[in-house]
């Protein structure tokens, strides 16, 4: 959902800068379409952080482009750039109160320490996003990189795009060269791509391809997260779609098992399961208890709990390894299974956790 706020006011705001582009080459000066631009990469930006590369793909484009350089020297262009910086106000305003935390995750908590110059997460990030992407567009893509279309709205959309497109994932290659990258936060260097390439592909079969191949991934994406996990089906195991599956009868039980023991308070072995736990509890005191810094570090006071007694819900997946030092004692209550199809989808374990340590 962030992702999609996001990326519509990363359109917006490119469509409004480049008709402002557009009055510019033609001679006019049409400052409330800057301004408005800025505003929308404001927007973006304090949507989700990669908003930024849109900005920087503004800075390459004026760069590039021999008629947009003039920009440079008007105060108006300056002034944008600090409209869209003020806009992160609440962001900047709530990481000095709470320590620089966002930052601080994303530059540096989020990677745990696993930063290695391997080169072995490339790859991946690259087949994920031409599979995500569609490989029928590609083709496409490479088309509108090598020529123009010969009309100016189209080209001067078209290098903007590619500015877009080459500072984000520029970027994200280097990041994958260390680290796990994921597709998605590349969407910065596609979104603009979109709404163009139907002019680089000029045969209908391709249209069509490409239409069938984006039905047929949605179809296998809603199979997966809704009816039952394909690779479930097949022998192997997906944990990411299973452990959303099953969640209404875990709360039940763990509801139940609250009533039985005298607790102060509910947890899970990760963040993604202590919301989808909450949620199907309606219980927004849930946490996370994870090596792994995330939100839940920031709602949770240990201290304010330590020597209580808990709830922890885990799997056989995530284990006890993270939580096990923060109790004296973990005691399994109850095993909850979900199946489907005469498959196992998901395994929740119930534990009763003693002496919490307030760590």
């Amino acid at each position: 959902m962030v992702r999609s706020v996001s990326s519509f006011f990363a359109v917006a705001s490119a469509y409004v800068f480049h008709g402002f582009a557009g009055d510019w080459e033609d001679g006019r000066r049409a400052w409330g379409k800057l301004y408005l631009a800025a505003a929308l990469l404001g927007l973006a930006v304090l949507s989700k952080y990669n908003g930024v590369f849109l900005g920087l793909a503004y800075a390459a484009w004026i760069l590039v482009r021999p008629r947009l350089r003039s920009l440079l020297s008007t105060p108006h262009l300056w002034l944008a750039a600090l409209l869209a910086v003020a806009i992160q106000a609440p962001v900047f305003y709530w990481n000095l109160t709470e320590g620089l935390a966002s930052y601080k995750f994303h530059l540096s908590e989020r990677w745990g320490g696993n930063i290695s110059l391997t080169g072995n997460h490339l790859p991946e990030f690259v087949l994920v996003a031409l599979i995500v992407v569609s490989p029928i567009l590609f083709p496409a893509i490479y088309g509108l990189v090598r020529r123009p279309l010969g009309t100016p709205f189209a080209d001067r959309a078209r290098a903007l795009a590619l500015c877009a497109l080459v500072v984000s994932t520029l970027t994200m290659a280097g990041i994958a060269s260390v680290v796990q990258t994921f597709f998605y936060w590349n969407i910065t260097g596609f979104v603009l791509l979109m709404p163009l390439l139907a002019g680089w592909m000029r045969r209908r079969w391709i249209l069509a391809a490409h239409a069938i191949y984006g039905i047929l991934f949605a179809i296998v994406l809603a199979f997966n997260a809704t009816i039952v996990p394909i690779a479930n089906l097949t022998g192997g195991y997906d944990w990411t779609f299973s452990s959303s599956f099953g969640w209404p009868a875990v709360a039940e039980r763990v509801k139940a098992l609250e009533a039985d023991h005298k607790v102060g308070f509910i947890a899970a072995a990760r963040y993604t399961t202590a919301a989808q736990l909450g949620f199907a509890m309606q219980d927004p005191d849930v946490t996370a208890i994870a090596d792994r810094p995330d939100q839940y570090h920031l709602w949770f006071d240990p201290a304010a709990h330590a020597g209580e007694d808990a709830l922890v819900i885990s799997d056989p997946q995530l284990g006890l390894s993270e939580i096990a030092p923060h109790f004296d004692r973990l005691t399994l209550l109850e095993t909850v299974e979900n199946r489907a199809y005469g498959h196992t989808i998901y395994v929740a374990q119930i534990y009763l956790g003693t002496g919490y340590r307030g760590r």
